[in-house]
C-alpha cells in the first residue's frame, strides 16, 4: 500500500487555481517550483515531483501512441502504489 503522498499535502498551499488548470498542468507548476522536493514516500521508494512528471509524462506519451485520444477516459485498475498516481496524472 502506499505511504500518504507529500504532494497532496504541499499542493492544498497553492493558491486556487484557475478552473481551467487540470491535474497534469498543476503537477508541471508544483514541477516548476520545487521539482527536487519529494512528492511521493512509499516504503524506501521516494519520488520527487520530477520523477513523479517524468513518469505521468511517459504514460501519456504511450497513451498516445496506442491511439487514445486527449479527453478520453481510461480505466486505472492496479495496486496502490507510486506508479498509480503517476497514472492519475498522466
Amino acid at each position: 500500500q502506499c505511504s500518504r503522498t507529500v504532494l497532496w499535502r504541499q499542493m492544498r498551499t497553492i493558491r486556487q487555481p484557475s478552473v481551467h488548470l487540470v491535474l497534469p498542468e498543476l503537477l508541471r507548476q508544483q514541477v516548476t517550483r520545487s521539482s527536487d522536493h519529494v512528492a511521493i514516500i512509499h516504503g524506501d521508494d521516494r519520488w520527487t515531483y520530477t520523477v513523479l512528471y517524468q513518469r505521468a509524462s511517459a504514460l501519456a506519451r504511450h497513451l498516445s501512441h496506442i491511439g487514445v485520444q486527449s479527453g478520453e477516459v481510461v480505466a486505472l485498475t492496479m495496486e496502490r502504489c507510486p506508479f498509480l498516481i503517476a497514472a492519475m496524472f498522466g
